[in-house]
């Protein structure tokens, strides 16, 4: 773990909690490893739950207590003194974590919620008051904006949207893939890649993806599970997936049921947790943006990397939008490059060793 910067959102957030006093129990659902250590500096007696969305974020400082699978939290109800949320632009997450703050901030209590402007702050500060109760405090800084919720004596009644599968605390979503006549019902949580189903660009891989009789297949990114599933019914020997998002990671750990085969899940970045391991076929749908910035950093080294975890004969197969030329750097890591499908917006491409 490295020390880093507050962010502006962070730094509103720890601006209002320092002026809390008689503060036990600090709940903090997402966020990161930077905001909880200013929490446990700012109330170095409380005991701070906290639940981490990325894998590089930890190991967490010591004396938190972490929730590092959202399907198995133990957080007493009614006891939190504060719950401070960062909103990073996902709507139906920062829906979760205030549905999560209806039921473990005590009466009297305290809700945080900071983010930016572009991030969808405005929206959540309205959702937050129409299941918690009105924000009495809001400040201002570098685009980003705090709102400060006192938790009534009675809650109102929960909106419908905190009702909803995967937003409700506990609950989850559920969307169907058919795999060779066969509908699988893959359950999934807000903040998971195509939460609300399969995607176009997993759609158009999976209909070209062949997989090696018995083999071994490593999913990159495998957000929910689906290629990793569907990889496990067509043939795999064994399926690893990988995820640097621990929601993710909670997601394909459920869905890994769907498949006979053996299946391992393993939080971290790109083959982090796979180092000096070896595959017949690695598949991915690899992301190019962070948030609203367009980033290659993960794709690129994907592919860089690829051949170190490959077995001789073993294959790399990608799906991307159609502009980005991967297809170059895979001829460069890996040899020649097979366009398996291709449309107006995307391209499978494969190579092997």
């Amino acid at each position: 773990m490295q020390d880093q910067e507050l962010n502006p959102a962070q730094e509103l957030l720890a601006d209002l909690a320092a002026d809390l006093d008689d503060v036990r129990t600090i709940v903090i659902p997402g966020g990161g490893v930077s905001l909880v250590e200013e929490m446990a500096m700012l109330h170095p007696a409380a005991a701070i739950h906290w639940i981490p969305i990325d894998a590089r974020e930890l190991p967490a400082p010591d004396g938190i207590v972490v929730h590092d699978d959202i399907a198995e939290m133990h957080i007493p109800a009614g006891t939190a003194d504060l719950v401070a949320i960062e909103v990073t632009g996902d709507r139906d997450l920062a829906r979760r974590w205030i549905a999560l703050a209806r039921e473990v901030a005590r009466s009297t209590g305290v809700v945080l919620l900071a983010g930016a402007n572009d991030a969808g702050i405005r929206s959540v500060i309205g959702d937050a008051r129409d299941a918690i109760g009105l924000s009495v405090v809001e400040d201002f800084r570098r685009r980003n904006r705090v709102a400060h919720i006192g938790v009534p004596t009675v809650m109102p009644e929960a909106p419908d949207w905190a009702r909803e599968a995967g937003i409700a605390p506990g609950t989850w979503g559920r969307f169907v893939v058919s795999a060779a006549g066969v509908d699988l019902v893959f359950e999934t949580i807000p903040g998971v890649f195509s939460a609300d189903g399969l995607d176009a660009g997993t759609a158009l891989l999976l209909e070209h993806l062949e997989v090696p009789a018995g083999g071994s297949v490593l999913d990159v990114g495998c957000g929910t599970g689906v290629i990793g599933v569907v990889a496990g019914s067509r043939g795999a020997g064994a399926v690893t997936m990988t995820d640097v998002s621990l929601l993710a990671v909670a997601a394909a750990r459920r869905n890994a049921d769907l498949t006979e085969v053996p299946v391992e899940v393993v939080p971290g970045d790109l083959y982090e947790g796979v180092e000096g391991r070896r595959f017949d076929l690695i598949v991915s749908n690899p992301p190019f943006h962070q948030g609203k910035v367009v980033d290659y950093d993960m794709p690129q080294r994907l592919i860089a990397e690829a051949r170190a975890h490959l077995n001789p004969g073993g294959r790399l197969v990608i799906v991307a939008n159609a502009f980005l030329p991967y297809d170059r750097l895979m001829r460069e890591h890996l040899g020649e490059v097979d366009v398996l499908a291709a449309t107006r917006q995307y391209r499978v491409l494969a190579a092997s060793v």
